[in-house]
């Protein structure tokens, strides 16, 4: 089986530390393949006009 979590940013937050304390115990059994994708925008643009 495999399961796909979908973060918006990996930082130390509420949500993210339930996914990873997900990841945590789902990772012990077998057949079970696990991925964390994480979505980010691109804040460089930003960053340089401010």
């Amino acid at each position: 089986m495999r399961i796909v979590f979908i973060v918006p940013r990996l930082v130390n937050c509420g949500p993210v530390n339930v996914v990873l304390n997900l990841v945590n115990e789902l990772s012990n059994r077998p057949g079970i393949d696990i991925s964390i994708v994480s979505i980010r925008s691109n804040e460089y643009n930003t960053l340089q006009n401010s």
